[in-house]
């Protein structure tokens, strides 16, 4: 017979166990103050060239793709934060395989992709945080105020741009384990990233002609940052549940390969340099 009680016992001390993870990872953001400073600047930064170069576009046309000049630069707001929220992870990752390290790691009572999720939210939660504020009131100062709608829905837009965090970490998740079995799988990640750039975040998905318009918006890339960025400007709840939708299948199938690539490198693979 079960223990039923026994074993959500369990069930709780792995969730303890990894939200202490979680939780020592945020701290940390918050201990080295000028990475922290650094980082905000650099992602203002960013958001004032392309205030000011989506300014001049606009200087010669209201309309560009369909789009005012305020919910262009908002569009590119909301897609700069869910793509600098994940950045970098594939890198930390790769290293933790070809330098070895990821042996020390796999030793532990737990399991790895948890404990690479978990160390990551910490830090994947300041980072929205932080540049969220900044990007907000970057958004609002230069550009416009907030709508009334937004923050009617922002729980919906939440979950959705949540979604699209997760959907690119685990993408990325799935490349940078692709180093126990090729040397320098870097290739892999640039080309994706570029994807990523090209295919929602510097501009929406729109531009394209029709024929690859279709095409892409069924893409993995259209809900990591287009869809989400899309909501943000037009929400409807036809458009919130065909997100949602498609973002869970996204989710579902990036989580899957990035699974099985690591059971079946964990155990053929020989750690390199360990």
């Amino acid at each position: 017979m079960i223990d039923w009680g026994q074993s959500l016992k369990k069930i709780l001390l792995k969730i303890k166990k990894y939200l202490s993870i979680l939780l020592v990872s945020f701290r940390s953001q918050t201990s080295y103050r000028t990475d922290m400073i650094a980082q905000n600047i650099f992602f203002a930064l960013i958001i004032f060239i392309f205030i000011n170069l989506w300014n001049k576009i606009y200087s010669t046309r209201a309309v560009f793709a369909g789009y005012k000049k305020e919910e262009i630069i908002w569009y590119f707001i909301i897609t700069e934060i869910i793509t600098l929220t994940t950045q970098r992870f594939f890198f930390q990752i790769s290293r933790q395989i070809k330098d070895g390290s990821i042996a020390y790691v796999l030793n532990k009572p737990y399991n790895y992709l948890l404990y690479i999720m978990s160390e990551n939210a910490g830090s994947m939660i300041y980072k929205f945080i932080s540049n969220s504020v900044i990007g907000i009131i970057m958004g609002t100062l230069f550009v416009s105020p907030l709508n009334l709608h937004i923050l009617i829905n922002l729980p919906h837009l939440l979950i959705c741009i949540i979604f699209g965090v997760m959907i690119h970490f685990f993408l990325q998740t799935f490349i940078a384990l692709s180093a126990m079995f090729v040397e320098d799988n870097s290739a892999f990640f640039w080309i994706y990233f570029k994807c990523i750039m090209i295919f929602g975040i510097l501009i929406p998905i729109d531009v394209f002609p029709e024929k690859f318009f279709n095409i892409l918006k069924y893409s993995p890339f259209a809900y990591i940052t287009y869809a989400p960025a899309k909501l943000f400007l037009n929400f409807s709840f036809d458009m919130f549940y065909e997100t949602l939708f498609f973002q869970v299948i996204y989710f579902i199938f990036a989580l899957i390969i990035s699974i099985l690539l690591f059971k079946k490198g964990a155990r053929h693979v020989s750690i390199q340099g360990g």
